[in-house]
C-alpha cells in the first residue's frame, strides 16, 4: 500500500510548497466516511483551494457540483483558486508519485550542489 500522507510530506518538503498537494481520485464505489460536498462554489476550479485548505469532499458524477454561475469555464482560476503568479499545477498519475517523489529527492540535492558549486566559483572568478 502507497503511504500518500508520507509522499505528501517528502514532495511539500522537497519543492517548500506553501499548500498541501491536492489529491483526484474516479472509484467505482464512494470511500467510507467521505463527506459530501452540499455547499455551492464559484467555479469548479475552487474546489481545489478547499481541498488544498484539508476540506476533503466526495462528489458522485450523478449530482452535478453546484457552481453558484454556472461557468463553462474557470476564467478567474487565479482568483477562485488563490494561485499566485508565482504558482502553477502539476497532475501526476497515482502510479508514478512515488518514483517521481524519490527522483525528485536526487534533483533537490544535485541543485543544491550544484548552485553551491557556482555561487563559490563566481567569488573566485569575479575581480572588481
Amino acid at each position: 500500500m502507497i503511504d500518500y500522507h508520507g509522499l505528501e510530506q517528502r514532495l511539500s518538503e522537497a519543492l517548500g510548497l506553501g499548500r498541501r498537494p491536492v489529491a483526484v481520485t474516479f472509484r467505482d464505489t464512494p470511500p467510507a466516511g467521505g463527506a459530501r460536498f452540499s455547499g455551492s462554489e464559484p467555479s469548479g476550479c475552487s474546489f481545489w483551494r478547499l481541498t488544498a485548505a484539508g476540506q476533503g469532499f466526495l462528489h458522485c458524477a450523478e449530482r452535478p457540483l453546484q457552481l453558484r454561475d454556472r461557468q463553462p469555464y474557470a476564467l478567474g482560476n487565479r482568483v477562485y483558486t488563490d494561485l499566485g503568479e508565482d504558482e502553477l499545477y502539476v497532475a501526476v498519475p497515482g502510479k508514478d508519485l512515488a518514483r517521481i517523489t524519490d527522483q525528485l529527492q536526487t534533483i533537490v540535492a544535485a541543485n543544491a550542489a550544484l548552485s553551491e558549486y557556482h555561487r563559490g566559483r563566481r567569488l573566485a572568478l569575479t575581480r572588481e
